[in-house]
């Protein structure tokens, strides 16, 4: 947050140089999305039209780039993938190295957005060419690796695919280590590490790498962060049959997933607490969480967890003797199963 402030106070002064400014906005745009993603396009507007000016095609592409992280951060996804291709065609237009290396970055954006999404095979595409890439690369960027790693884990993950997961992360992390400035990065990737050895019942190293993650979190102190890490928390110790602990901390996570505007981790934390309850044998109110749950996954296109609350609703309907209700979400369930990531596309991955 001082930074924020302090970047504020630098653009007040009249002397600051258009190099300067441009890049204080686009910092600033990039920093704020964390919080307030509107004002933090205002920022990378302004940068983009100084841009403009001076005819900068590198940074009109980072501008456009920065905006469709912003759409990303609250989970439109059609919004983030228009900007990133209006990106693209600005840094193609530059023959710089810098340029070049933007274009392999946000194609891996694209690729996020295609997880996102549901689409793996188009997804891991990317991320693979985008590892390839930089680890041929002069540059020996740390952080767009660490990021390519971590992404391609993800893809894993959501293919149930857990030990090729904790790899990929497992890489990240260790690029990580080596790069102990890039605080945010570091974070998200040994909660990804711990949600690994969660998703292989590993519970010991997995409460090893959330009280990791927790000390880096606390000193970023942001409500982005907090609402991942209270999640996986959450969904920790429902894993454990602590229910009264899952409860506490997916609370948490609803409060910060509300402040930080963030509709997937409201779901995961909505879900979580639905899961909570029902092993409470509380099937009210854990309805009273799954439905809202499956509202937010519905508005953001997440099919897979579209569908598992689908079941969740289907059994917990049927402990309330709503068997009607019971039947409508388990046809739901079995109807849509065809959505997911079959046979053939994983072998194709």
């Amino acid at each position: 947050i001082s930074g924020i402030y302090s970047m504020k106070n630098e653009l007040r002064k009249e002397s600051l140089s258009y190099s300067t400014r441009m890049e204080t906005l686009r910092q600033l745009g990039w920093d704020v999305a964390f919080h307030n993603s509107d004002s933090a396009r205002m920022y990378l507007y302004q940068c983009i039209q100084l841009a403009e000016k001076n005819k900068n095609n590198l940074k009109i592409g980072s501008g456009y780039a920065y905006i469709g992280s912003s759409f990303f951060k609250t989970d439109d996804y059609d919004s983030a993938l228009h900007y990133y291709e209006i990106a693209e065609k600005y840094f193609i237009k530059d023959t710089s190295f810098d340029a070049r290396e933007n274009v392999i970055v946000n194609r891996m954006s694209m690729g996020t957005v295609a997880l996102q999404q549901g689409n793996h095979e188009k997804a891991i595409n990317y991320y693979l060419q985008v590892i390839d890439n930089l680890t041929n690369s002069v540059s020996r960027n740390g952080a767009n690796l660490l990021t390519a790693y971590a992404n391609t884990g993800l893809v894993y993950n959501d293919l149930k695919q857990y030990e090729k997961a904790l790899f990929y992360h497992k890489e990240a992390f260790n690029i990580g280590e080596k790069h102990p400035e890039e605080l945010k990065k570091r974070a998200q990737v040994i909660m990804f590490v711990a949600m690994d050895y969660l998703n292989l019942k590993n519970f010991d190293s997995t409460l090893f790498y959330l009280n990791k993650a927790e000390k880096i979190v606390k000193k970023i102190n942001e409500n982005y962060f907090y609402s991942i890490f209270y999640g996986l928390r959450g969904r920790y110790y429902n894993d454990i049959k602590d229910y009264n602990g899952a409860i506490s901390s997916s609370k948490e996570a609803l409060a910060y997933s509300e402040k930080a505007n963030q509709k997937f981790q409201k779901a995961n934390a909505l879900q979580q607490l639905g899961i909570s309850y029902f092993g409470l044998n509380n099937f009210t109110e854990s309805i009273r969480n799954y439905l809202p749950a499956l509202s937010l996954y519905r508005q953001i296109s997440d099919k897979t967890r579209e569908l598992h609350t689908h079941s969740y609703l289907a059994k917990a309907s049927a402990n309330t003797n709503n068997y009607a209700e019971a039947v409508k979400y388990y046809q739901l369930y079995t109807s849509r199963g065809h959505s997911l990531p079959q046979a053939e596309t994983k072998k194709k991955i």
